[in-house]
């Protein structure tokens, strides 16, 4: 298992997550759907994955 991260290239998500990866809370009654800032994380932590799954598969 590899550990995959976030990079901080990006600095426009800088304060939406943690290092450790993407993550959205949902409220007290589970009511509130994840915001565009913490989608765009989830996003770029994908894309991110999906690089160094390539370069792996190499």
């Amino acid at each position: 298992m590899i550990i995959v991260g976030r990079t901080y290239e990006d600095y426009s998500l800088a304060n939406w997550c943690t290092p450790y990866g993407a993550s959205a809370t949902s409220g007290p009654n589970y009511d509130q759907p994840p915001t565009e800032q913490d989608l765009a994380v989830a996003r770029a932590l994908g894309k991110r994955i999906a690089t160094i799954a390539r370069k792996l598969k190499e």
